[in-house]
């Protein structure tokens, strides 16, 4: 792979604690994975090297976290994404937090946990961007995943196969999460999409805000250019609030999220949707079946419940 160009490895189910490893039923191990790890530093040329773990999953302390970040850090590992552990309530795992939510981390520890991560990558000297991704140096950043975050409407993303999505021509759009009915649409030559939506210009205003908070923030200049619309009269009244709060930080040129407003990024983002937008995700919310097929797609933190 690498003499045919491949440059960069992915590494998934990274979490240095057997118990946790255990718990959500990986097959390996804390040592193989550091074997692993080990391998691909000794490759020649050395491979960039990009880990995904779960922060709030089993039997995951402050302790145990740490030592993974550690180990990490130390392995020279140039991105690290520390995604929040997340919920379909069709899935046995969110069962299985029903029956012993002790075994989880709680709200307050999953967050305790989270600037831990920060902090501990801060003091290690690498750069935060986009949210969840812990970049070694500028040259290891995720293109990919700032393109989706800062450029998406120029780039598009095209989303193909079972419960993808995407975002073409201003279209949002949502494929089937079943495999039968993927498959039948595929061989009947018709648009495997489950649900689309034209987004209009403020819809579109409203996205790129909250995209970009999620990413290096948001330059008020180029997004009024852009779209025609001043950040700062559009939610004066919010801006204010989440400044006050110590959550956001905003200037003449720039709106970001701060430190402590990374830790309540969703919060703080749902408060740039629409109110149409959020009426309508907050009443699917709270009305939807767990038996429900929309289910499939709708994830959920530790916490957050449907009811």
């Amino acid at each position: 792979m690498l003499k045919n160009g491949v440059n960069r490895f992915s590494i998934g189910g990274v979490e240095l604690n057997d118990p946790s490893l255990a718990c959500q039923g990986r097959k390996h191990s804390a040592a193989e994975m550091i074997a692993l790890l080990d391998y691909l530093r000794s490759l020649n040329p050395r491979p960039q090297i990009a880990t995904d773990m779960m922060i709030g999953v089993p039997h995951q302390t402050l302790e145990t976290l740490y030592n993974t970040l550690a180990t990490l850090i130390k392995k020279e590992v140039d991105c690290v994404m520390t995604f929040p552990l997340m919920f379909k309530v069709a899935q046995p795992n969110w069962q299985a937090y029903l029956k012993n939510p002790g075994s989880f981390p709680s709200v307050k520890e999953r967050a305790e946990m989270a600037a831990l991560a920060m902090l501990t990558f801060q003091e290690a000297g690498y750069t935060h961007a986009p949210m969840h991704y812990f970049n070694r140096s500028e040259q290891a950043m995720h293109q990919q995943q700032l393109n989706k975050f800062e450029t998406l409407d120029e780039t598009g993303l095209l989303g193909i196969g079972v419960s993808a999505f995407g975002f073409v021509n201003g279209y949002q759009y949502y494929n089937t999460c079943a495999i039968e009915d993927y498959n039948k649409a595929i061989e009947n030559s018709e648009p495997p999409t489950w649900k689309a939506l034209k987004l209009s210009r403020r819809q579109l205003f409203e996205r790129e805000v909250m995209f970009r908070l999620f990413s290096r923030g948001v330059d008020k200049r180029k997004i009024t250019e852009k779209y025609g619309y001043r950040i700062d009269e559009e939610y004066a009244a919010i801006i204010e609030k989440l400044q006050s709060a110590g959550l956001l930080e905003s200037t003449t040129e720039h709106l970001k999220l701060t430190d402590l407003g990374i830790l309540f990024a969703e919060e703080v983002c749902d408060k740039f949707a629409g109110e149409d937008v959020r009426k309508k995700a907050n009443e699917k919310a709270l009305t939807t079946s767990p038996t429900d097929p929309l289910q499939t797609y709708n994830y959920n933190k530790i916490g957050h419940r449907l009811r």
